[in-house]
């Protein structure tokens, strides 16, 4: 997964569609939005900022970019 840097947020949210969700840790009761932009192999998305619990206490969405997982995706759903 590569984070980056982006410098407006809401046209990355719109420009792959993504849901800005929020995330309540089970283990701090705290509320986070998913807020950090990345992308991985053939996928884009947003993920909770990692706080004191750890990474394993974090959400993410994820939305497929390549054609073929797209295609994929689309005969699953």
């Amino acid at each position: 997964m590569i984070y980056l840097k982006v410098d407006d947020l809401d046209n990355w949210i719109r420009k792959f569609d993504l849901e800005v969700i929020e995330y309540v840790c089970p283990k701090c009761n705290r509320g986070f939005k998913s807020s950090v932009p990345f992308v991985m192999k053939g996928y884009v998305g947003l993920e909770t900022p990692i706080h004191e619990c750890g990474p394993n206490y974090r959400d993410i969405v994820v939305v497929p970019t390549d054609p073929e997982k797209i295609k994929f995706w689309n005969s699953v759903l």
